[in-house]
């Protein structure tokens, strides 16, 4: 089991150093070929445009009167006045009233807890089961984080550690379900939940 998956941890690597070096190698023939224009075709032969004649108009003058801020009649400013009349006052409400077949009998709803026992041990054999998933897990968050020679060299060891963690942590659930607490050990409480606060 062990030469298995690190025969496939191997073959992750290799594959990611080739797409990178395949990456490397593209925007280098990019930057090293020249970009040519366009060679530019014209259908028709260019004339000279019609020569434009220069029309004159006469110009008027306008004179705009000058008005003084004193000559500007300010309009007053109403202020809106409450209506006159009583002012009414709510009337109080009437109870609720239950009907008849309720009444004299209490409705009691407890809230069922989202942690209990069975989570915790169907989270336990989750974790326990898919903890190995960390290591791609964590590799591809290094990439994305870090690089990716640190995604290659770096995100196994990180996933490894992860690994271990998780698959602890879900054997640690599964023997103890049936003890309290019942919250999550880890963040994030799944391996496939979305959270990347970790």
């Amino acid at each position: 089991m062990k030469k298995t998956i690190c025969f496939f941890i191997i073959l992750f690597q290799v594959f990611l150093l080739s797409s990178y070096a395949e990456v490397k190698a593209e925007s280098k023939e990019a930057a090293a070929q020249p970009q040519q224009a366009a060679p530019i075709t014209v259908s028709q032969p260019v004339t000279e445009a019609p020569a434009v004649e220069e029309v004159t108009a006469p110009v008027e003058e306008v004179t705009v009167p000058v008005v003084k801020k004193e000559e500007v009649k300010k309009k007053p400013v109403k202020k809106r006045q409450p209506k006159k009349g009583k002012i009414k006052k709510a009337k109080p409400q009437e109870p609720c009233q239950m009907p008849q077949e309720a009444q004299g009998t209490v409705v009691l709803r407890e809230r069922v807890s989202d942690q209990n026992p069975l989570r915790k041990v169907a989270r336990g054999a989750v974790n326990t089961t898919l903890g190995w998933v960390e290591i791609p897990r964590q590799m591809i968050k290094v990439n994305r984080t870090q690089g990716d020679i640190a995604g290659v060299f770096w995100g196994p060891l990180k996933g490894f550690a992860f690994f271990v963690g998780r698959t602890a942590v879900g054997l640690y659930e599964v023997t103890t379900f049936l003890l309290p607490p019942y919250k999550p050990v880890v963040t994030p409480e799944f391996i496939f939940s979305e959270s990347d606060d970790d």
